[in-house]
């Protein structure tokens, strides 16, 4: 202790003192900066949050960002696993889970909010377990290999216990498996159109997934300038509704029963995707 110390194999006798404080400084300030994502395990990093919302609220009616980053904050500082049987449970992972998150693993934040839709209607419908086993299907093992942290989300679902940071992940399988679904939709890096959707749930239907449930994408127009997809279910734990952007307060927007889903910037309706309870797909403009 305070004596001299071996340094590659040779002796070698500490700075003095006056450095010390020098040489302390430069490896804390890389621990502050590196600890937030060792710290959290549900991947929330304060910094990659306020950076990625910086880089996306453009739109007038969207979030403030300071409360958005306090609810990634929040979860991330107290990460856990909801349990998708619960009604209860399902609405607050949904309205934790905004299509805006900090993770680095999925880039469409934006425009992930038809992917958004999908997986918040697999959550409101139940029957996780199926639910998980037809994204997997229809999404494709290609995909989900080369989706990060998708194999472990599905996984996940499927067990009926799901973080917000798998409900993200599992967004962003969603938007890209239902890109795929049409060949001549060659935009990059924009929300998913009718002509993606419709087939990609007529997949997904066929493969098992919303058992007992009807489902109802709806696609709104934007006072600020494009669209937005929302999602009405009727399945067997009543109805609901689900809107992935954050709100004011920075939590994505949930409501069950008789409560109608009310859309910020919202000016009409555009067009919809509808599951029926005979099983089929029908879509058109509105």
């Amino acid at each position: 202790m305070g004596g001299p110390e071996r340094v590659g194999g040779r002796r070698h006798s500490p700075p003095p003192r006056t450095e010390a404080p020098a040489r302390a400084e430069a490896p804390r300030a890389e621990r502050t900066r590196e600890a937030p994502r060792a710290e959290h395990a549900d991947g929330f990093d304060a910094e990659a949050r306020a950076r990625r919302v910086a880089e996306h609220l453009a739109r007038p009616h969207a979030t403030d960002s300071t409360a958005a980053r306090a609810v990634a904050e929040r979860e991330g500082a107290r990460p856990r696993d909801y349990d998708l049987n619960s009604r209860t449970d399902v609405g607050i992972l949904i309205s934790r889970s905004p299509q805006l998150d900090d993770n680095d693993d999925t880039m469409r934040d934006r425009h992930r909010c038809g992917g958004a839709a999908v997986v918040n209607a697999m959550l409101l419908s139940g029957n996780p377990e199926a639910n998980a086993t037809a994204l997997r299907s229809v999404a494709g093992p290609e995909l989900v290999a080369s989706s990060p942290g998708a194999d472990e989300a599905l996984r996940h679902m499927s067990a009926g216990r799901m973080s917000a940071r798998d409900t993200g992940v599992l967004q962003e399988l969603a938007y890209e498996a239902a890109r795929r679904r049409n060949p001549t939709e060659t935009r990059p890096d924009v929300g998913l159109s009718r002509a993606e959707l419709a087939p990609f749930m007529r997949e997904l239907s066929a493969a098992g997934a919303f058992p007992g449930s009807t489902v109802e994408l709806e696609n709104h127009t934007m006072s600020a300038g494009g669209t937005h997809w929302t999602v009405n279910v009727d399945g067997p734990h009543g109805p609901g509704s689900a809107d992935s952007w954050p709100r004011t307060d920075g939590y994505a927007t949930v409501v069950g029963g008789s409560s109608a889903l009310s859309v910020p910037g919202a000016t009409g309706r555009d067009s919809h995707v509808t599951l029926s309870a005979d099983r089929s797909v029908s879509d058109g403009p509105d």
